[in-house]
C-alpha cells in the first residue's frame, strides 16, 4: 500500500511516499508513524481517498485506497 506524505510530515520523514505492506488499518498506520518517525497524533491528519478521517476512527485500509498523511491544520 502506498502512503503519501505532505508538508511538514514529508520533511520529518524525508520522504514524499513509501510502500508499506504490513499496514491493514488506520490504527496500524498510526502506530507505524509514531514508532518509526516519532510523530504524535497531534502532528498529522490522515486522508483516505481524498477525505480526512478521524484519527480515532477504526477503519480498514485496502490496497487500492489512496492514503495521505498531512500536517495537522491549525484552527483559527
Amino acid at each position: 500500500m502506498e502512503i503519501s506524505y505532505f508538508g511538514e510530515i514529508a520533511e520529518k520523514t524525508n520522504k514524499t511516499s513509501e510502500n508499506l505492506q504490513e499496514i491493514s488499518d488506520v490504527n496500524s498506520l498510526i502506530t507505524f508513524l509514531k514508532i518509526t518517525y516519532h510523530l504524535n497524533e497531534s502532528d498529522f491528519q490522515i486522508a483516505v481517498n481524498h477525505s480526512i478521517i478521524e484519527i480515532s476512527e477504526e477503519k480498514n485500509l485496502e490496497e487500492i485506497d489512496e492514503i495521505a498523511v498531512l500536517s495537522a491544520f491549525a484552527g483559527g
